[in-house]
């Protein structure tokens, strides 16, 4: 009996997306050329429990909707040990994304540089002494170059590692995929402009999947290591710029953005709605994708 008293029935469903009131507390981060909103019905959870429990091993989070996996919960139903590798990983994921569209933009002193290895590399520590090498390499060769990298594992387990490279004093970046090979030195290697993608982040994040390899794969949960970085940057990278303020506010700021994603999720505890997300991503080149 008293587990029926104090079972929760949790439910997370898309529902239709309606624009939010404008007191509508809103989390806005400009990353490049992208706005991305998400706008909080409720507010912030800090009066509801952020965390509200499933059953024995489960959570919501009723400020993203997603399922958490935990091994203890205290008193309160806040999680205080290690939450799923899938919750990590997403929010890994979008960082990356945010911190990629930031920082590239489609233009032409920017490259996308793929290093492979001849041999069969399994060793993903080797990968950053690799790395650091053909860094030094490039940069006396090139001069000042700022960069973002993510180590990929292949389904078959062999690495590789896929780099954004931006050339900030100059209008224009161009190496020949020879004089790369030569740097490298350990393998093949492909490099690609990105001039006309005006959405980077989600182009690196998700690259080559035609091919069964991606971004992406290097941040499942299956290849989530904690000890790990999951991507690697130089200093000059910037932060998106973020900011929680009102729906009204955000509206303002974001005026001149053209709406090209949107998705509202509501999130339900024994058939009472405790939260309701909405999602919205814009970008500012007038509907350009």
């Amino acid at each position: 009996m008293n587990d029926k008293k104090n079972s929760q029935e949790i439910k997370v469903k898309e529902v239709e997306s309606t624009k939010p009131k404008p007191s509508e507390e809103t989390r806005l981060v400009i990353s490049g050329h992208i706005a991305e909103l998400k706008v909080l019905k409720y507010g912030s959870p800090e009066n509801l429990q952020q965390y509200r429990k499933i059953d024995g091993n489960r959570c919501v989070d009723i400020e993203t909707g997603e399922i958490i996996e935990y091994t203890a919960v205290s008193s309160n139903n806040r999680m205080r040990s290690s939450s799923s590798t899938r919750y990590k990983y997403n929010r890994s994921k979008t960082k990356l994304r945010q911190i990629v569209n930031t920082n590239f933009v489609g233009k032409r002193n920017e490259l996308h540089i793929t290093l492979t290895y001849s041999k069969y590399m399994t060793d993903r520590d080797q990968l950053p002494f690799d790395f650091k090498n053909f860094w030094k390499r490039l940069k006396y060769k090139i001069g000042a170059l700022e960069y973002i990298a993510v180590f990929e594992q292949h389904k078959s387990g062999k690495w590789h590692i896929h780099v954004l490279v931006k050339k900030p004093d100059a209008d224009i970046l161009y190496i020949e995929n020879r004089v790369v090979r030569r740097i490298w030195g350990k393998g093949n290697v492909t490099v690609r402009g990105t001039v006309g993608n005006t959405n980077i982040g989600l182009y690196f994040c998700k690259y080559a999947k035609e091919n069964d390899t991606s971004t992406e794969q290097a941040l499942l949960p299956e290849n989530y290591q904690r000890s790990k970085k999951k991507y690697k940057k130089t200093r000059g990278i910037q932060v998106p710029d973020s900011r929680t303020l009102t729906y009204a506010e955000a509206e303002i700021i974001t005026k001149d953005y053209k709406v090209f994603y949107t998705r509202t999720k509501a999130i339900e505890v024994n058939d009472i709605e405790v939260n309701r997300i909405h999602y919205i991503q814009s970008d500012d080149r007038k509907g350009k994708k």
